[in-house]
């Protein structure tokens, strides 16, 4: 992912991790389960990491764009989509990070 995409996708997290109606107990939990994620994210294969990115940006990429970029066949884009979510909740199930963190 380029460094424009990694700005517009931190501000987002800047927003969900630092909302003004979060408590500061959720606050630093949430720091936590981004850096992990993250970290998680960046543990898939490059084309896995930049599907995943692109589709949870703020920036729109048109499937065919996307299917261009990450090498796949369009109608690709849901099942490997399906396949990396699938992949990382294992992960996050690894790291202790259940549904319980994300509330």
């Amino acid at each position: 992912m380029n460094e424009q995409g990694r700005r517009e996708g931190s501000e987002v997290v800047r927003e969900a991790v630092a909302g003004p109606s979060l408590l500061p107990d959720q606050r630093a939990i949430n720091v936590d389960i981004v850096r992990t994620l993250r970290k998680l994210i960046d543990e898939l294969s490059p084309q896995r990491g930049t599907l995943i990115r692109s589709l949870f940006s703020d920036t729109h990429h048109a499937y065919a764009n996307l299917a261009h970029i990450v090498e796949i066949p369009l109608g690709g884009i849901g099942p490997t989509r399906a396949r990396v979510l699938r992949q990382l909740r294992h992960k996050l199930d690894e790291h202790d990070v259940g549904p319980d963190a994300w509330q």
